[in-house]
């Protein structure tokens, strides 16, 4: 839905979004822009902007009413259950302190869309963008588990100036 002004000031540039777990995945050659948890390996590729984004804990209503809310981390390490979205992000401290800690974790996946729809399913736990929180999920502040995850958006070096994809960048920047 944030692209819908994009393509309404922009309809001749085709945007193609492809999800990886690893940027390695990436034939280099096909990709201008990227976003990752993790600044680029690659000496072609070029950080455009880095920012911080916080992320906290979330159920739905369903699993708050199948299995309670946890009352504390210890409560939630022992007796609740953790959706998981796996990938590179699995290697951020506040992702592993959650897998380390956790008893339970009843459902991974490497789809956002799956995970996603898992927890608005009620299967467990999730930490996500405080920003995605909003709708049907409640955040579970009184738990006090939060963290800023840097998340870098960078583009290839060859690429960076040509014009729509300038544009593009642009967008995503601001």
């Amino acid at each position: 839905s944030e692209f819908l002004d994009f393509v309404k000031l922009y309809p001749n540039i085709k945007v193609r979004a492809d999800i990886t777990q690893d940027l390695s995945d990436f034939d280099i050659t096909e990709t201008d822009v990227a976003l990752d948890y993790f600044p680029p390996k690659d000496k072609d590729n070029v950080v455009i902007k880095t920012q911080k984004v916080t992320f906290g804990l979330f159920a739905s209503l369903k699993y708050i009413e199948e299995f309670g809310c946890p009352t504390d981390l210890a409560d939630l390490y022992a007796h609740h259950r953790l959706c998981l979205k796996t990938g590179q992000q699995t290697k951020i401290p506040c992702v592993k302190e959650l897998t380390d800690h956790m008893q339970h974790i009843a459902f991974s996946s490497d789809s956002e869309m799956v995970f996603r729809t898992a927890m608005k399913n009620g299967l467990g736990i999730g930490l996500c963008p405080v920003a995605y929180g909003l709708g049907n999920l409640v955040r579970l502040d009184n738990l006090n588990f939060e963290d800023d995850i840097d998340i870098y958006l960078f583009a290839h070096k060859n690429t960076k100036d040509i014009p729509r994809i300038r544009v593009f960048i642009n967008y995503i920047k601001n």
